[in-house]
């Protein structure tokens, strides 16, 4: 049994849904319709593009004849847990309590900013960045 990400996951669960979708001869919009969504949707799903919940998944199982455990069968998923300090806690909600402070449009262009921002020092650009801030504008 190999661990896998959620990414990956995601997509493991999305071609079982497809493998089972096909030995039961469904569409996808024909199990769309079956459990509620579009036939994008199921295809999203089987792309592992969006997560399945376990609402939709208890939906799909039934649809195709199968219990929602079968879905689940040979995989493990990562576990690992990171613990966070208190002060790193109250500083994530202080952080989220602003954003929640900002207008919408400035809402989507922090989080349009963040999503730009390396995640780990491997995706660090390499080079010196003490005047990195330089070229930013300052509020007045």
């Amino acid at each position: 049994m190999s661990i896998m990400k959620d990414h990956d996951f995601d997509r493991a669960m999305g071609a079982r849904i497809r493998e089972a979708r096909t030995v039961a001869k469904l569409s996808q919009g024909a199990l769309g319709e079956t459990i509620g969504c579009s036939f994008q949707q199921v295809q999203k799903y089987e792309l592992g593009r969006d997560r399945v919940s376990a609402q939709v998944l208890a939906r799909i199982a039934a649809a195709l004849g199968r219990e929602p455990g079968e879905f689940f069968e040979g995989v493990q998923v990562d576990t690992k847990v990171v613990p966070m300090s208190p002060a790193t806690i109250r500083r994530h909600l202080s952080v989220a309590e602003q954003i929640e402070g900002l207008t919408p449009d400035a809402r989507r262009r922090v989080m349009d900013l963040v999503a730009l921002l390396p995640r780990t020092a491997a995706e660090e650009p390499a080079g010196p960045a003490e005047h990195a801030d330089a070229a930013l504008p300052h509020a007045a």
